[in-house]
């Protein structure tokens, strides 16, 4: 069944439907990529591009956090696509860290963030890590138009957001580059402190295996190493002060476990 939020935004097949809409200019094209994991949303935009005149067409998608940075940064068959859309939410990896990585590798694509729900805190995390602009995930007509509108904008910004390369610039001289999201980070604690293997903390944090090697693979990629082992020692070099709380309060709990 088509959810109800949709029915509005997208055309029926009726073979004579030629509703334009806001978003309409036929003299410019930009290259989008979307990242979403929601595949019916993503389904609706993909015919609503193709059944109406709109300046957008779709060059990339992807419902994986893993795959979409794989493309799109460490081996990419082409340049970026002119604007990207992330939806919120976007599997285990946290979409303010894409936005990040996103962000660091380009200083002239344009990011807009897609959430559920507006709220101020969505809005302070996309700031923070490098988008643009942030919408109510509704139709495809008005998420199109609001890109559109952005895009159009002197700054390819919405007011209270930073343009691409001010974004770029904060974030390669103020982050850390291999920032890691919370999740991935307590993944890496427990393998430390328990010696356990990315399987048995996969299972104890309730993820699949695939999501724990995605982990793996993506502290390997922050860190740049080629191996695990390696991208684990130079995490414990950053995260010392951490790691030796955790196997403090490990300590603590293992006489009352004995008993």
């Amino acid at each position: 069944m088509i959810p109800q939020k949709f029915l509005t935004g997208y055309a029926r097949q009726t073979g004579q439907n030629t509703v334009r809409n806001a978003t309409e200019c036929p003299t410019a094209t930009y290259k989008l990529a979307v990242l979403d994991n929601d595949q019916f949303a993503l389904t609706y935009l993909k015919d609503y591009l193709s059944t109406h005149n709109t300046p957008f067409e779709l060059a990339f998608h992807s419902f994986d956090g893993m795959s979409a940075l794989d493309r799109l940064i460490d081996h990419p068959k082409e340049p970026l696509p002119d604007c990207i859309l992330l939806a919120q939410p976007f599997d285990d990896f946290h979409v303010p860290f894409i936005c990040n990585r996103l962000r660091l590798a380009s200083a002239k694509t344009p990011i807009l963030g897609m959430v559920m729900k507006m709220s101020e805190y969505h809005t302070c995390e996309l700031k923070r890590n490098g988008a643009q602009g942030v919408v109510e995930k509704t139709t495809p007509q008005q998420v199109l138009a609001v890109l559109h509108k952005m895009l159009t904008h002197e700054r390819q910004a919405q007011d209270g957001f930073r343009t691409c390369q001010e974004a770029h610039i904060d974030l390669a001289t103020r982050m850390h580059p291999t920032s890691l999201p919370p999740r991935v980070e307590e993944f890496i604690l427990k393998m430390v402190c328990n010696h356990r293997t990315a399987t048995q903390v996969a299972k104890e944090m309730g993820i699949t295996a695939t999501t724990g090697r995605k982990y793996t693979m993506l502290l390997r990629k922050a860190m740049g190493t080629q191996s695990t082992e390696q991208a684990i020692q130079e995490w414990i070099n950053e995260n010392t002060e951490l790691v030796e709380e955790d196997h403090e309060g490990t300590k603590t709990e293992q006489p009352t476990q004995a008993q």
